[in-house]
C-alpha cells in the first residue's frame, strides 16, 4: 500500500501470531492505495486482510465494490488485487493478517467478501468484531502455539461468511488449509 507525503502522524504495532500477523493502525485522515503497479514490485501479494474500524470513518474499494465503513464493522480486501481505503478522518484499525492459502477459499468464494462491510448486527460480524478486536490487543504477549491457534477461528468464520454468500451450509464446507 501507499500512502500520500502530507500525512503527518501515525502508529503501527505489529505482533506475530504463527503464520498470521496481527496490527494496530492509528493514524490521521489519508489514502492509502495498493495499484497493480505496487502489485506486480512486491512480494506480499500472497496475503488477506481482515480489518475491523475501531475508531473514524473509511471508504474501501476493491472488486468493483465502494463501500462505506462505520466504526465496529469490518472488512476483508485481497492484496493480490487493487484495494483504496480512504480514512477521511482520525482512526484506528486493527487487523488480522493472513496467508491466503490458509482461508481454503477459492477466488471467486474471495471475492464474494471483500470491500464488504460487516457489522455486530449481522450474526457473524457480532462474533468476529469483538473477536478480532480482543486477539489483535493480546497479541503481544499470546503465547506460542496458542495465538495461531486462537487466530484459526477468525479464518473459521471468515469461511463461515463466504457460505454464506454463496448459499451453501457451513456443514458441508471445510474450514480452511491450516494443515
Amino acid at each position: 500500500m501507499t500512502v500520500p507525503d502530507e500525512v503527518r502522524f501515525g502508529t503501527i504495532r505489529t505482533a506475530p501470531l504463527g503464520r498470521a500477523q496481527a496490527v494496530t493502525v492509528e493514524g490521521g485522515p489519508q489514502t492509502a492505495r495498493r495499484t497493480r503497479s505496487l502489485i506486480a514490485s512486491s512480494d506480499n501479494e500472497d496475503f488477506v486482510v481482515v480489518k475491523l474500524l475501531h475508531r473514524g470513518g473509511a471508504r474501501v474499494e476493491q472488486d468493483a465494490r465502494d463501500n462505506a465503513v462505520r466504526p465496529g464493522q469490518l472488512f476483508v480486501y485481497d492484496m493480490a488485487r487493487p484495494v483504496r481505503l480512504t480514512l477521511p478522518e482520525p482512526f484506528e484499525t486493527k487487523s488480522l493478517v493472513l496467508p491466503r492459502a490458509v482461508l481454503g477459499l477459492d477466488e471467486s468464494d474471495l471475492s464474494r467478501i471483500t470491500a464488504s462491510p460487516l457489522g455486530p448486527e449481522t450474526p457473524v460480524g457480532g462474533l468476529l468484531a469483538p473477536f478480532l478486536s480482543r486477539l489483535v490487543d493480546a497479541a503481544e504477549v499470546c503465547p506460542e502455539p496458542a495465538g495461531e491457534l486462537v487466530a484459526r477461528n477468525v479464518v473459521d468464520l471468515l469461511t463461515v461468511l463466504a457460505d454464506e454468500r454463496r448459499g451453501v451450509d457451513a456443514q458441508d464446507s471445510p474450514s480452511g488449509a491450516w494443515c
